[in-house]
C-alpha cells in the first residue's frame, strides 16, 4: 500500500485557472465570484478526487466542473465560452502545469447548459483527468 499524502484537487484547480485566465477574454474566479460580478464569468463547481493506486505509481482520477454564469439573455455568449474552455481542454489539457504531476489522460465527459433561477443561465463542463505523480 502507498501512503497518500496529498490529495491534488487544489494544485489541479490553480493549474485549470491559469490556462482559463491566460486562455481566454472572460472573468475567472477560483472560488465564488464577488457579488455584483459582471455576467458572464467563469467558476469553479463541485470535483472529485479517486486514488488509483498500485504498488509503485500513484495516481488519481479526477473531475473537475467548470461553471459558466450568464444572464437570461446570454445563453449564446455563455454556449460560446462552453465551446472556448472545451476547445482549451482539448489543446492544453493533457499539458497543464500541475504541480507534481503529470496529466496522463483527459476527457470531456459532458457539456450541459440550463436557465438558472439566480444568474438567468448557466453551464458546466465536467473534465475527468487522470494524473500520475512524477
Amino acid at each position: 500500500m502507498i501512503l497518500i499524502r496529498e490529495v491534488p484537487i487544489i494544485i489541479l484547480q490553480q493549474a485549470l485557472y491559469s490556462l482559463l485566465k491566460n486562455g481566454q477574454n472572460r472573468p475567472v474566479y477560483g472560488g465564488d465570484a464577488p457579488e455584483g460580478a459582471d455576467l458572464p464569468y467563469i467558476t469553479f463547481g463541485n470535483n472529485t478526487a479517486k486514488p488509483l493506486l498500485n504498488k509503485s505509481v500513484i495516481m488519481w482520477a479526477c473531475s473537475m466542473n467548470i461553471e459558466v454564469w450568464g444572464a437570461p439573455n446570454q445563453r449564446k455568449e455563455v454556449n460560446e465560452i462552453l465551446n472556448d474552455i472545451s476547445s482549451l481542454l482539448s489543446a492544453y489539457g493533457e499539458s497543464l502545469n500541475v504541480t507534481g504531476y503529470e496529466v496522463t489522460d483527459l476527457v470531456i465527459d459532458m457539456v450541459e447548459t440550463y436557465p438558472e433561477e439566480i444568474t438567468g443561465y448557466h453551464g458546466t463542463i465536467t473534465a475527468l483527468f487522470t494524473l500520475t505523480k512524477g
